[in-house]
C-alpha cells in the first residue's frame, strides 16, 4: 500500500519491511547487477532514497546494511513503465 506525504510524494506503508522479510533479499550492489542496463549502485539506492517519479523502490535495514528485493525490484520497474511520459 502507498499513502501521499504532506509533500505529494507516495510513501510505503509500514507493511513494507513485513512484505520483503518473505521475499529473496539482495543487498543494493547485488540489485545493480541483477537490473537490465546495469545502473550504478548509487543509482539503485537513489532509487530507494529519493524515489523516481513519485516511486520508490522498498528496501529492509538489516543489521544497519540495506537491502531490497527481486520482487520489490520488480514492482518498482512495473510501476514506472505504467505511468505515461511526461
Amino acid at each position: 500500500m502507498r499513502s501521499r506525504n504532506s509533500s505529494g510524494s507516495l510513501t510505503a506503508s509500514s507493511t513494507t519491511t513485513t512484505q520483503l522479510s518473505g521475499e529473496d533479499l539482495l543487498s543494493l550492489t547485488a540489485a545493480a547487477k541483477e537490473t537490465p542496463g546495469r545502473p550504478t549502485v548509487r543509482t539503485v539506492w537513489r532509487w530507494a532514497s529519493s524515489g523516481v517519479s513519485g516511486v520508490k523502490l522498498q528496501t529492509l535495514k538489516v543489521g544497519g546494511r540495506t537491502f531490497t528485493s527481486r520482487q520489490a525490484l520488480q514492482r518498482f520497474l512495473a510501476e514506472l513503465n505504467e505511468q505515461p511520459a511526461i
